[in-house]
């Protein structure tokens, strides 16, 4: 009999029965998936103990045998092999419990899944627009489950239904569907005639899909996964016909595939699938969005056409598929495997991003701002534009904290402020019971006490500026006595003839810091000089650096 010599992966552990198998080798090793980030990262990890001995237990089920393991007795083994729910995304079980009308808090799992792998996968069917702001099922989310579809993929046909470009998509995502490539590895005999020439991994998907089967086979398409493409788009497209009226036009390859609208429909479908281009060192590059940091693979549309024309340039994508994988490290790599190329202004007319306040206007009692759309922090888009409500109370603070409005203003506010939250501090200390304007702690940050206070004041644009004077943004001051009695146990600054000082109170830690503001001295005044404040550590304060003051020692 000749001998066999059978290369397997775990799925010979259970799934199959080879007969004649005499000797097992164990690496120890195996690929399987792990929770990182809301995905399900493929890893090379050590098994677990009972995959150890389902893996023994190979050689010797129908003859004598023996099993050979790859590594020391000592190895710490984890007992069980982790189960599939704490290794994946959670979005469909939360798509499917929803589409049930139940809650998974009131179900019961043999192993629960984990919280933080149940608040990914809520963050995501939110941003899918699937669930409501109770967490309940809502009609797109119902659609989703009904699809059958990665919900993610399914939300892109939702897209489509809803006045995208319908037939672009459920190509696209019936391509995308296939776990197999369309495409096959590197680049074909004739690289012009490749249907992803423009850097457009769904442009090229798409044209794949509709690419005659006598002309695929000089296409450098993977025949087998383009009819699995194809047989997966003819279910999808039965399912929807239950639905809706799918178009009957079969497009032809050919046919000019609308970018912008296709770009636009993936963004607002899924936003989470925007990225853009941010430069690293040593001319690495990565891309950032809402999700984790990504990088490039050298498989992408995006890629090949660099490697085609040095010149190309690419500062936004949409990403259509990324692969996470974990190789010797605990974090995973997340890949862009097929991707999108867009400008950034199709990411500005999605409607991607916050605004921000940019640059402010003050002339007399006019503010004018320039308002910042920023993605990904990067600015997609700016305006000009007469602030309302609280943009423009930021945009008067700011004004404030410059100086341009009550050039004091600011320096008032904050050692009133400090002075108040001393003072508070110190009755708690004490024991004292706090006043009335007192049972909240001070908000001892200028920018944001002046915030408050003007919408307390009801200032909502720049015809309230006139209204305003400067004592209606200052804080109230300590009572006469209570303010005497502060400053002369716990004094704010020192004036000295060679130097001028600044005390900070540490009120908790009953130290304070002083602080040289001015003056020509070098080395600290005496500690015998300086006011008691309270029994407190005073500590001197020298570039970044303080040390604590101490008594000098007498001479005798």
């Amino acid at each position: 009999t000749k001998q066999r010599i059978i290369l397997a992966t775990n799925v010979a552990e259970t799934s199959l029965t080879v007969p004649r198998i005499s000797v097992v080798i164990d690496s120890g090793l195996v690929r399987r998936t792990r929770y990182d980030r809301g995905r399900g990262a493929l890893a090379l990890t050590e098994i677990a103990l009972d995959s150890a001995e389902q893996r023994r237990g190979r050689a010797g089920r129908l003859c004598p045998g023996i099993c050979l393991r790859m590594w020391s007795s000592t190895a710490p083994l984890k007992q069980h092999t982790p189960p599939e729910i704490h290794r994946e995304a959670l979005t469909p079980l939360l798509l499917a419990i929803g589409a049930c009308g139940e809650q998974v808090e009131s179900l019961s799992f043999v192993d629960p899944p984990k919280s933080e792998a149940l608040e990914d996968a809520r963050t995501v069917l939110h941003a899918l627009q699937a669930l409501d702001d109770l967490g309940n099922l809502t009609a797109c989310g119902q659609a989703l489950f009904e699809l059958g579809l990665d919900p993610g993929l399914g939300r892109w046909i939702v897209e489509g239904i809803q006045g995208g470009p319908l037939l672009d998509l459920i190509d696209l995502v019936s391509a995308l569907s296939t776990p197999r490539s369309l495409f096959r590895r590197g680049l074909p005999e004739h690289p012009e005639l490749d249907l992803r020439i423009h850097g457009c991994d769904a442009v090229g998907l798409i044209r794949a899909m509709r690419t005659p089967i006598a002309e695929a086979k000089h296409e450098h398409l993977n025949l087998d996964a383009l009819g699995e493409a194809r047989r997966n788009r003819t279910r999808l497209i039965r399912g929807l016909e239950l639905l809706i009226e799918v178009p009957a036009r079969q497009p032809h390859r050919d046919d000019k595939i609308d970018r912008r609208a296709l770009a636009l429909a993936l963004l607002q479908a899924d936003p989470r699938s925007a990225y853009i281009r941010r430069e690293r060192r040593k001319r690495h590059e990565a891309w950032c969005g809402l999700g984790p940091e990504l990088s490039l693979g050298k498989d992408t549309a995006i890629s090949l056409q660099r490697n085609h024309d040095p010149h190309f340039r690419c500062d936004a994508l949409i990403v259509l598929e990324q692969h996470a994988s974990v190789h010797g490290g605990r974090r995973a790599d997340h890949q862009i495997t097929l991707a999108m190329p867009v400008p950034l202004a199709w990411l500005n007319h999605a409607g991607l991003g916050e605004e921000q306040l940019g640059e402010v206007s003050l002339r007399g009692d006019q503010l004018t701002v320039e308002v910042e759309r920023v993605f990904a922090k990067r600015i997609l888009h700016t305006e000009q534009r007469t602030p309302q409500g609280d943009m423009a109370r930021q945009a008067f603070v700011r004004c404030l904290l410059r100086g341009q409005r009550w050039p004091t203003l600011h320096q008032e506010v904050s050692e009133r402020l400090s002075r108040l939250a001393l003072s508070q501090q110190l009755n708690l200390l004490r024991g004292m019971t706090p006043t009335p304007t007192q049972k909240e702690m001070v908000e001892t940050d200028p920018a944001r006490w002046l915030l408050t206070r003007l919408a307390e004041l009801g200032m909502e644009d720049s015809d309230d500026l006139s209204l305003l004077s400067r004592d209606d943004l200052l804080p109230d001051p300590l009572e006469d006595q209570e303010s005497a009695e502060l400053n002369k146990a716990f004094p704010s600054r020192l004036n000295m003839s060679d130097a001028h000082y600044l005390f900070h109170y540490d009120v908790p830690k009953r130290r304070v810091i002083m602080e040289q503001i001015s003056g020509s001295r070098r080395n600290p005044p005496r500690i015998e000089w300086l006011p008691k404040c309270g029994g407190f550590e005073i500590r001197f304060k020298q570039g970044q650096h303080d040390r604590a003051l101490r008594p000098r020692k007498s001479l005798r």
